[in-house]
């Protein structure tokens, strides 16, 4: 400092301590006084110095103070953003990632690490880069909020985001910046779409909804609920649920509550009231729904008028139990009351009876006046029975033209009689149907209860044999079951059983009884023959073929022997034994089943055998009855090339105008008519006038049983063309026919076949 600049500093200090300056000063107060200022200055120095290092230390503190609270300041915001679920992110103006944030990494399309510095178009599809590209856009734009929900696949799956987008204040690189924020509302939207579906489910449901609070005061039904009761919602809301009260008992609902509290849900059927004062069924459910510590907040009710399917419910049960065209109780109702009337009669001990009616002839009325006749010849035939019964008793169709009769509080057995020649008297009259006179009788078997069976299924059978009994004394009739009819009913059970044992065990076998020709001497047929292969006495093939038609049977029986004869035709053509045909019986209720052609023709085609390999023979008691179904299976058959025979010709009733329009080959006579051909001279006539009215008719003659040759000496004489009987061969078992095909071509007269 220059002298002059220091006086004058001395001076204007020497002023402002009030000295003056115009005297000289004392030079021992100069002395001090210099002392003083240079005290001054020093210690001035030194405050500076001080004032210097303290600014020092105070920056450097201050610069650590702040990026202490900075470093806070960041950790709050970081545990703030951590504890949110939410993503953020800083995106630049062209799309690119400056920053990310997130809670949960798996709710990121990449890692934060690959992310940060890459675009929008490298990281997401295109259509979802484009979405966010305008929506950051719009947000720097406009300078304002812009919302999107979006759906992304990210490595949790397939997720629902809702995005806020604001402008970030803040610049990247010398570009405008956008904060978006991003939260997975996946929960959320699958929440919101099952409380519509719910509410969708709970306005479309059919059934009746009711939600009650935990004091059981009704807070929401819904449309179904008010259709059942007739209630509105303003009428039900904010009340008990007096729907649920049964008309028929007043306690029914403190039960309901009662079981609910027990076991937390209730269900059953009340008969309630609708608004309008109808009563109806109503099936009703009642749940409750826990809150908090397992106690009940609400309840559910879920109630449907159950009217429709009571009605429904009778109506089937009617047609369960009730004929359609007659409107009478049919087999399964029949059945059940018989059991109560056995019941009934074995407490009371008076006797009860069942009637078993079948109509006379009716499958004719069928066929030549139609089903429509028929079935009102039905109708009328059970109006007129229930007239003729008495008020007690319960009349049923059980089949086609079947009817039962139950009868209970019986003095006797005598007291049926008059009730069945009621029966019968009621239909002597004509019936008058479709502009028709038709005349129709019944037979009927009586059975009665405790002497002619000892439970109902017996009591059936029984009145069963006794109506064919009556069947054949000649129709229209009735007749008791009796001890010569239980003998027969025996013996029919018994066949029965063993043909049921014999198709479940495979224990029939066939055997086959050669027919020759009486000219050339050759064998030109075999008959199939079926047997029982067991121990018991044999049955007679009559006997065998009545029960198997009796019990319906017969269809599976002749199954099995076609299907084994014509796998016989094969083992023998496979041999190369000569090419012959192979009768085999066939019942009328084969052929009057709709399918039986078919199912031959099937069977033909499996096994490769020609049509002309088979002959069907078929008695003449199964033509007494023109049937349209017979008649097309028969011509169907012919069609296949298979051949028919009539068998046991002059023991049934066929007409011969019926006999003309069949495609017969050959006509049997029956062994009855030859076995006393020599002795007794109206059997030759028979047989004479058979060959020739069958050779008027073109058809070959076959006669049956021949054993002597005296017999066979006649047949030649009158013309017969082919015969079988024990004279020549017994029915042999398939190997025996082979064997002795492959050792002789001829048999000649008088050489019979081994056995």
């Amino acid at each position: 400092m220059s002298e002059n600049s220091a006086n004058h500093l001395l001076a204007r200090q020497l002023a402002e301590l009030g000295l003056c300056a115009e005297e000289p000063p004392d030079p021992a107060n100069w002395r001090k006084f210099l002392e003083r200022v240079g005290r001054s200055y020093a210690e001035a120095e030194t405050e500076r110095l001080m004032l210097e290092r303290s600014l020092a230390v105070s920056s450097r503190e201050m610069e650590a103070l702040y990026q202490r609270q900075r470093r806070s300041y960041e950790g709050r915001l970081h545990a703030i953003l951590d504890a949110l679920p939410d993503l953020l992110f800083l995106v630049d103006e062209v799309g690119r990632y400056v920053e990310v944030l997130a809670a949960q990494p798996e709710q990121l399309v990449l890692p934060r690490e690959e992310l940060v510095g890459k675009t929008l178009d490298e990281v997401l599809p295109a259509p979802a880069a484009r979405r966010f590209q305008r929506m950051i856009r719009r947000a720097l734009e406009e300078d304002r909020m812009v919302r999107l929900r979006y759906v992304l696949r990210v490595p949790a799956g397939e997720r629902v985001f809702e995005g806020r987008c604001v402008p970030a204040r803040y610049q990247s690189e010398g570009r405008r910046c956008a904060l978006f924020l991003a939260r997975d509302v996946t929960e959320e939207v699958e929440a919101a779409r099952r409380e519509q579906l719910i509410g969708t489910v709970f306005r479309a449901a059919t059934e009746g909804i009711v939600i009650l609070d935990a004091s059981r005061r009704v807070i929401s039904v819904n449309p179904a609920f008010e259709r059942i009761t007739g209630l509105t919602a303003r009428d039900a809301v904010g009340r008990a649920p007096a729907f649920l009260e049964d008309v028929t008992d007043p306690r029914h609902l403190r039960a309901v509550w009662r079981e609910v509290r027990a076991k937390g849900s209730w269900a059953g059927e009340l008969t309630a009231r609708r608004a309008t004062g109808e009563t109806y069924p109503l099936w009703a459910t009642v749940d409750t729904v826990p809150g908090t510590e397992d106690q009940e907040t609400h309840y559910l009710v879920l109630m449907s008028d159950v009217s429709a399917i009571k009605q429904s419910r009778a109506e089937l049960e009617y047609v369960a139990t009730h004929d359609i065209l007659t409107g009478m109780p049919n087999r399964r109702l029949f059945m059940d009351r018989l059991e109560g009337a056995v019941t009934r009669s074995r407490r009371s001990g008076k006797p009860c009876a069942l009637l078993f009616l079948d109509l006379d002839r009716f499958k004719a009325v069928n066929d030549t006046l139609g089903h429509q006749t028929g079935d009102a010849l039905l109708k009328a035939v059970a109006l007129r029975l229930e007239r003729a019964i008495r008020a007690s008793d319960s009349l049923a169709r059980i089949g086609g033209d079947e009817f039962t009769v139950i009868c209970e509080d019986l003095g006797s057995e005598a007291d049926v009689a008059p009730i069945a020649e009621k029966i019968l008297g009621s239909l002597t009259r004509p019936f008058r149907i479709m502009g028709n006179d038709i005349e129709i009788s019944a037979s009927v078997g009586i059975a009665v209860y405790p002497d002619d069976g000892r439970d109902m299924d017996e009591l059936l059978r029984h009145a069963d044999a006794a109506m064919y009994a009556a069947k054949q004394s000649g129709r229209a009739c009735y007749q008791f079951f009796t001890s010569e009819l239980r003998g027969r009913a025996h013996q029919r059970f018994m066949v029965e059983q063993r043909l049921r044992r014999a198709l479940a065990e495979g224990s029939f076998r066939l055997v086959y009884q050669p027919q020759f020709d009486l000219v050339t001497h050759r064998i030109v047929g075999l008959e199939a023959l079926l047997r029982l292969d067991d121990e018991d006495p044999p049955i007679s093939p009559m006997d065998c073929v009545a029960v198997a038609e009796a019990t319906g049977l017969i269809a599976p029986l002749g199954e099995w022997v076609i299907e084994h004869v014509l796998a016989q035709i094969a083992a023998w053509n496979a041999l190369g034994l000569p090419a012959m045909r192979v009768a085999v019986n066939v019942s009328r209720r084969q052929l009057t089943l709709g399918a039986f052609a078919q199912w031959v023709q099937d069977r033909l085609n499996r096994t490769g055998i020609p049509g002309g390999r088979l002959e069907f023979e078929i008695t003449e008691s199964a033509f007494v009855e023109d049937e349209a179904e017979m008649q097309g299976n028969l011509h169907a058959l012919r069609a296949l090339g298979i051949r028919f025979a009539i068998d046991d010709f002059g023991t049934g009733h066929a007409s011969l105008v019926n006999l003309k329009q069949l495609p017969l080959d050959r006509l049997k006579i029956d062994r009855a008519f030859v076995r006393d051909l020599t002795v007794d001279p109206n059997d030759e006539a028979i047989v004479r006038a058979t060959v020739a009215m069958a050779h008027g008719l073109g058809l070959r003659v076959v006669a049956e049983g021949v054993e002597t040759e005296a017999q066979l000496s006649f047949l030649k004489a009158a013309g017969c063309d082919e015969m079988q009987g024990f004279l020549w061969a017994r029915p042999q078992p398939p190997e025996e026919i082979t064997r002795w095909f492959l050792s002789a071509e001829d048999v000649p007269l008088g050489a019979p076949l081994p056995g």
